[in-house]
């Protein structure tokens, strides 16, 4: 049994235990939408590999409920302020279930709405990435700081993210790892309106009326960009080599110590 996401269909609560539960899925029928809500705001809503878990769980389970159009959003200040870096994103589980879960709703027949209420970092960003659409509030804002963590970031989102915004605006936003706003991601694309969670919600009821199959079609043609292309052999090496590097070794001294990392390239 899952311990992560707790269900709400038609109001009713399905959890047998009654617990709250860090992922909120509410399931409205009638409508055929469902809202996903992480509820960390302590922590701002950072993943772990079981919260990655969870959200795939969530969405495999709005499939089989028969959802057209789910809203994917984050309780408090915070759509998904990354990964939890107290572990979370050094374990070797995290990489692997955090793809997982990003497959699953770039897959997923129902279009999937990103409600971004606040800061969207890192694997939050990711996550809004691998939603069909974005809604914004006015205070949002959305960052990729690798460069300044030394990881190395997968094709699939240096890709979706080129996809989405073009290579320029892609390659500044992943060059500087700086915040880029609402309304600058507005204007490339990355973000589709800007609004509040009511907008977000009407715009999933409305999609949720149209043809199925032709939105299922639509979203296979345009998610088959080159975010499906595996990495090439010199791609792989130079990953690899991020991922091992004293550098990362010191990017993580440097977060527990609350300084700025000292990057030497090795």
């Amino acid at each position: 049994m899952d311990t992560t996401v707790e269900f709400r269909v038609d109001g009713k609560e399905t959890n047998p235990d009654g617990t709250k539960r860090p992922i909120l899925v509410e399931i409205f029928s009638d409508a055929k939408i469902a809202k996903l809500t992480l509820r960390i705001p302590e922590h701002r809503n950072a993943l772990n590999a079981e919260l990655c878990r969870g959200i795939q769980l969530a969405v495999e389970r709005c499939s089989h409920e028969g959802v057209r159009s789910l809203v994917i959003t984050g309780a408090g200040e915070a759509f998904c302020a990354g990964a939890d870096l107290t572990g979370g994103v050094f374990s070797s589980g995290f990489a692997n279930q955090n793809i997982a879960m990003l497959r699953t709703l770039e897959r997923a027949k129902m279009i999937i709405i990103a409600y971004v209420n606040g800061a969207a970092i890192g694997s939050g960003a990711q996550l809004a990435m691998a939603c069909d659409l974005r809604v914004a509030s006015e205070d949002a804002y959305f960052a990729l700081p690798v460069v300044k963590m030394g990881f190395a970031l997968d094709n699939w989102s240096i890709r979706r993210l080129e996809s989405l915004v073009g290579g320029g605006f892609a390659r500044g936003i992943l060059y500087t790892g700086d915040l880029f706003s609402a309304q600058d991601s507005a204007k490339h694309g990355l973000v589709n309106k800007l609004g509040d969670s009511n907008d977000a919600l009407a715009w999933a009821q409305e999609i949720a009326t149209y043809a199925p199959l032709t939105l299922n079609h639509l979203k296979q043609v345009f998610n088959n960009d080159l975010a499906q292309e595996k990495p090439t052999p010199m791609q792989a090496a130079a990953a690899k080599t991020a991922w091992i590097s004293e550098d990362l070794k010191e990017a993580r001294r440097a977060y527990v110590e609350g300084r700025r990392p000292q990057f030497r390239g090795i």
